[in-house]
């Protein structure tokens, strides 16, 4: 059901009107409403670098959809050296 009133309201950002950035995701200081920064990211938990956005998949992966290979499951995240911010979804 998309362009619903309200149906993608949740992730919208804190202005409102648009989806956040990768580097409004990264961004710890960006109150993005009903997401919460976390520093043990679990399944389900959005990682963000600034430039690139996944989701925690377990075991040290996350997927995200890249322009050559679709959506992959890889160490995006979790890699010696990078820094990411993980986001938890707790509610409105």
């Amino acid at each position: 059901m998309p362009n619903q009133p309200g149906s993608s309201d949740w992730l919208r950002g804190a202005r409102g009107g648009r989806p956040p950035t990768a580097g409004q995701w990264a961004d710890p200081n960006f109150a993005i409403p009903g997401w919460s920064v976390v520093g043990s990211p679990e399944p389900g938990d959005v990682a963000s670098s600034g430039r690139h956005v996944g989701i925690v998949y377990g075991n040290g992966l996350t997927l995200s959809a890249t322009t050559l290979d679709g959506v992959v499951r890889s160490e995006f995240g979790f890699r010696p050296g990078e820094i990411i911010v993980f986001r938890r979804f707790i509610g409105r």
